[in-house]
Protein backbone atom coordinates (compact mmCIF):
# COMPACT_ATOMS: atom_id res chain seq x y z
CA UNK A 1 0.00 0.00 0.00
CA UNK A 2 1.35 3.72 -1.04
CA UNK A 3 1.56 6.09 2.08
CA UNK A 4 0.84 10.13 0.71
CA UNK A 5 4.33 10.82 0.49
CA UNK A 6 4.80 8.28 -2.13
CA UNK A 7 4.11 8.41 -5.80
CA UNK A 8 3.07 6.05 -8.06
CA UNK A 9 5.83 6.77 -10.48
CA UNK A 10 8.05 5.81 -7.61
CA UNK A 11 6.61 2.33 -8.03
CA UNK A 12 6.53 1.82 -11.93
CA UNK A 13 10.52 1.77 -12.15
CA UNK A 14 10.31 4.69 -14.61
CA UNK A 15 12.39 7.02 -12.33
CA UNK A 16 15.72 7.88 -12.75
CA UNK A 17 18.28 5.86 -10.99
CA UNK A 18 18.95 7.52 -7.31
CA UNK A 19 22.29 9.72 -6.69
CA UNK A 20 23.56 9.39 -10.28
CA UNK A 21 22.08 12.81 -11.72
CA UNK A 22 20.94 15.73 -10.36
CA UNK A 23 17.79 17.79 -9.87
CA UNK A 24 18.02 19.00 -12.75
CA UNK A 25 18.12 16.31 -14.97
CA UNK A 26 15.42 14.94 -12.89
CA UNK A 27 13.16 17.57 -13.13
CA UNK A 28 13.97 17.51 -17.46
CA UNK A 29 12.92 13.68 -17.05
CA UNK A 30 9.71 14.27 -15.41
CA UNK A 31 9.12 17.80 -17.91
CA UNK A 32 9.58 15.11 -21.14
CA UNK A 33 7.30 12.15 -19.38
CA UNK A 34 4.52 15.04 -18.46
CA UNK A 35 4.71 16.61 -21.82
CA UNK A 36 4.52 12.76 -23.73
CA UNK A 37 1.18 12.12 -21.10
CA UNK A 38 0.23 15.86 -22.22
CA UNK A 39 0.66 14.64 -25.47
CA UNK A 40 -1.50 10.80 -25.41
CA UNK A 41 -4.01 12.86 -23.98
CA UNK A 42 -4.35 14.97 -26.87
CA UNK A 43 -4.50 12.19 -28.97
CA UNK A 44 -7.11 10.41 -27.31
CA UNK A 45 -9.35 13.62 -27.20
CA UNK A 46 -9.13 13.55 -30.96
CA UNK A 47 -9.61 10.31 -31.16
CA UNK A 48 -12.72 10.14 -28.97
CA UNK A 49 -14.18 13.39 -30.71
CA UNK A 50 -13.57 12.11 -34.47
CA UNK A 51 -15.12 8.76 -33.46
CA UNK A 52 -18.40 10.88 -31.49
CA UNK A 53 -18.45 12.93 -35.10
CA UNK A 54 -18.53 9.89 -37.37
CA UNK A 55 -21.54 8.53 -35.07
CA UNK A 56 -23.45 11.73 -35.36
CA UNK A 57 -22.96 11.40 -39.18
CA UNK A 58 -24.38 8.22 -39.47
CA UNK A 59 -27.09 9.10 -36.83
CA UNK A 60 -28.24 11.77 -39.23
CA UNK A 61 -27.77 9.98 -42.15
CA UNK A 62 -30.39 7.48 -41.18
CA UNK A 63 -32.54 10.58 -39.80
CA UNK A 64 -32.03 11.87 -43.42
CA UNK A 65 -33.15 8.45 -45.35
CA UNK A 66 -36.16 7.84 -43.22
CA UNK A 67 -37.13 11.32 -43.72
CA UNK A 68 -36.49 11.12 -47.80
CA UNK A 69 -38.32 7.52 -47.73
CA UNK A 70 -41.71 8.80 -45.75
CA UNK A 71 -41.70 12.05 -47.87
CA UNK A 72 -41.77 9.98 -51.01
CA UNK A 73 -44.23 7.28 -49.15
CA UNK A 74 -46.37 10.78 -49.03
CA UNK A 75 -45.65 12.29 -51.91
CA UNK A 76 -47.07 8.48 -53.77
CA UNK A 77 -49.96 8.79 -51.42
CA UNK A 78 -50.89 12.43 -52.03
CA UNK A 79 -50.55 11.45 -55.73
CA UNK A 80 -53.40 8.74 -55.72
CA UNK A 81 -55.88 10.24 -53.88
CA UNK A 82 -55.34 13.60 -56.38
CA UNK A 83 -55.67 10.53 -59.14
CA UNK A 84 -58.69 9.34 -57.68
CA UNK A 85 -60.41 13.29 -57.15
CA UNK A 86 -60.26 14.42 -60.61
CA UNK A 87 -63.13 15.30 -62.59
CA UNK A 88 -64.64 13.20 -64.91
CA UNK A 89 -63.30 10.22 -63.38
Amino acid sequence: MLRESESLAAESGDLPPLGKGSDRQAAHYYRAMHARAVQREEQWKERALAAEDEEVRRQVEGIKQRLERELAERHQWAGCIELSITPGS
